[in-house]
């Protein structure tokens, strides 16, 4: 606005410089300076307000995509969170299962081949056990149990008669067909066989 009137007062002093003459071109000539330079002043003053109102749209734009940015922003390392939580969740998981199968391949072979050689060590314990039982029964029993067993089991027996059974072994046949879980009457038929 200064400046517009400093152009006008300007155009004035010249004016009134040269004489105040009937010119009126002169004046006419100032007078269209005048209202070009009028016009000028309003568009130039419209033309800032637009870019003023231009300015504070974009700056006001700009605040709201800052704003959405920071909450895309927010979202983003919520989610990348969720996704760090989930992958230690499967992390963990898939470390379980790895230690499952490698106790579960470890396991079966263990189980297979000590199953397998229990059957095969069961004949040898059992064998084991009857030599050892039968070491440590007293010599005289045992040969008592060998005569004996020759004698029942030959044709002709040299002890005994072929169809005479000593009255003390039929008692203790007899004893032992009477009660089969007294283990003194099976102790005592052995001897007797």
């Amino acid at each position: 606005m200064i400046k517009n009137q400093r152009i006008l007062l300007t155009m004035l002093l010249t004016i009134v410089i040269t004489g105040c003459s009937q010119d009126e071109r002169l004046a006419r000539m100032a007078q269209e300076s005048v209202q070009q330079q009028r016009s000028q002043n309003e568009e130039m003053t419209r033309l800032n307000r637009e870019v003023a109102e231009g300015v504070k749209r974009l700056v006001e734009s700009e605040h709201e995509s800052r704003k959405e940015l920071t909450s895309l922003q927010r979202e983003v390392q919520r989610q990348q969170a969720d996704v760090g939580v989930q992958r230690d969740r499967l992390e963990s998981e898939r470390q379980r299962i790895a230690g499952e199968r490698y106790r579960d391949s470890l396991l079966v072979p263990v189980l297979h081949y000590g199953g397998l050689l229990l059957v095969c060590a069961l004949p040898l314990l059992l064998s084991w056990y009857l030599l050892h039982d039968w070491r440590s029964a007293p010599q005289d029993e045992l040969a008592i149990s060998e005569l004996l067993i020759e004698e029942f089991a030959s044709d002709r027996p040299r002890l005994l008669c072929p169809g005479a059974i000593s009255p003390v072994i039929e008692h203790h046949v007899q004893q032992r067909l009477a009660d089969p879980d007294d283990p003194s009457a099976s102790h005592d038929e052995s001897v007797a066989i």
